[in-house]
């Protein structure tokens, strides 16, 4: 019975993968709610977030939490993204 519980650890460690990511981009707010609407597409919960608006960029962080897999395909959009500057996680 003993051999399942490292099964479901790492069950349960694919399901709650969590990632900081922090974006930078020209100051524009659609840019903003698209960004947000990647992470809905990419089905990932946010469970913290912040944003600051410095000499016409964009820096915001969004921490989170999701499969292995789906922070693979967020990171492949924001790397095709021409509108980010930068990122990283």
């Amino acid at each position: 019975m003993l051999w399942l519980f490292p099964i479901f650890e790492i069950w349960i460690d694919n399901i709650r993968h969590v990632r900081t990511y922090e974006l930078t981009f020209t100051a524009d707010s659609e840019e903003l709610q698209r960004l947000e609407s990647l992470f809905n597409e990419c089905r990932l919960k946010i469970t913290d977030h912040w944003q600051m608006k410095k000499a016409g960029k964009i820096t915001c962080a969004r921490t989170t939490q999701g499969s292995p897999w789906r922070h693979d395909k967020l990171t492949r959009a924001l790397i095709n993204d021409l509108q980010i500057e930068e990122f990283h996680y």
